[in-house]
């Protein structure tokens, strides 16, 4: 396969929301607005490898690094949808008002090939009646993407918002049910979304050759005997090799049959 193209959704994970560790960095964003491109590892998003993201003040990750129009799309949109953002995965976007509160951190934990990294959506503001706090994490090994929500309280409020993931292309994509432009809660909730086919890679497992020496044989000075059975070796793959010791009194170390 070419890389992780479908997804299945899954709520059946445990909810872990990681405290920020002191090593995160912390974005300078204003409302309405994105990061720079930030380096991350190599990321399999609908069969392309990604290498730097930008995160939203708006709660979304975005993989495409083509600068968008400014001042940035503010209008939450449905996904899959060609028009506005795309490439993106979003824990829970909207329009939000950062200015008045909040905060965004990133950050990497682990070693390759099994590195993670970390993007904290911390209270951010929404309006006067709720904030938001989600966190995004990849896994680097499994092409996993997993959102951590502690809190999310768009139906109460009486707002929408939308979490899910879409390709490049904006024809192609992925939501929570019931969180596609709709108004929903989440409280201490986690949703992956769960590649169904990595590159696939065919392993050919052969079975352990087994040596023959012979059976026990008692000899009288000056009598000889043929070494190994018939055959000297079974299983495995390929051309046999052989090496006998001690050398000594052998008419070969390599056949398959010395005397």
């Amino acid at each position: 396969g070419d890389g992780a193209t479908d997804f299945n959704l899954s709520s059946s994970g445990t909810y872990d929301r990681v405290v920020t560790p002191a090593m995160a960095t912390l974005l300078s964003l204003s409302s309405n607005s994105e990061s720079s491109a930030i380096p991350i590892f190599n990321f399999d998003f609908f069969g392309t490898t990604q290498n730097s993201i930008v995160i939203s003040s708006q709660v979304y990750l975005r993989f495409d690094n083509t600068p968008l129009p400014s001042p940035t799309p503010s209008e939450n949109e449905l996904i899959p949808s060609a028009a506005g953002v795309d490439n993106i995965i979003a824990p829970a976007r909207d329009f939000y008002d950062i200015n008045s509160g909040g905060s965004v951190r990133y950050w990497t934990e682990g070693t390759a090939p099994f590195r993670v990294f970390y993007v904290d959506f911390e209270n951010i503001y929404r309006n006067a009646s709720f904030d938001v706090t989600t966190q995004v994490k990849l896994f680097e090994s499994t092409k996993i993407i997993e959102i951590h929500t502690e809190s999310a309280l768009f139906a109460t409020n009486g707002v929408m918002a939308t979490q899910g993931i879409e390709d490049a292309t904006g024809t192609l994509g992925y939501t929570t049910v019931g969180r596609n432009d709709q108004s929903w809660d989440a409280t201490n909730d986690i949703i992956s979304f769960v590649p169904t086919c990595l590159d696939e890679l065919t392993v050919n497992v052969n079975g352990v050759p087994v040596a023959e020496a012979g059976s026990d044989v008692n000899l009288c000075n000056g009598e000889t005997v043929i070494l190994g059975g018939t055959p000297s070796a079974t299983g495995g793959s390929g051309t046999y090799s052989y090496s006998w010791s001690p050398a000594t009194g052998l008419s070969s170390t390599t056949s398959s049959n010395p005397v």
